[in-house]
């Protein structure tokens, strides 16, 4: 939700008057450092999906939440089969997932994007 009232804020400045730049700038800069002090507090913590029901639900979850706030859709493809992981490693992946995503919201254009997974197989 702060990256969506970030950009929205983005968005207001290209609109806005003199007189409310510094304001605009401000409020811009506090959602970008507390957006940034969330994202290190939830960076300690595993997710309860993750935790719960594993790797691909969580990273299902993700998806549809971001197609939710974003209207990306985000075309899905994990092999089957995945190898069995750490739960830092499940843990990191979920996180590049989030980040990835969330980078996606804010710099992108795209209408679709694609997460894919890799069996050992495929790489290289």
């Amino acid at each position: 939700m702060m990256t969506v009232v970030l950009l929205g804020l983005q968005q207001a400045g290209h609109r806005r008057t003199p007189d409310l730049a510094a304001d605009l700038q401000s409020l811009q800069d506090s959602t970008r450092t507390s957006l940034d002090e969330v994202r290190r507090i939830a960076g300690r913590l595993r997710p309860g999906m993750l935790e719960n029901l594993g790797l691909v639900s969580s990273l299902n979850a993700l998806a549809t939440e971001f197609t939710s706030h974003t209207e990306v859709r985000v075309r899905r493809g994990f092999a089957p089969g995945l190898p069995q992981m750490s739960r830092e490693t499940e843990l990191v992946i979920h996180r590049v997932t989030q980040e990835a995503l969330t980078n996606i919201a804010r710099h992108a254009r795209a209408s679709t994007v694609r997460a894919d997974s890799f069996s050992p197989g495929q790489c290289g």
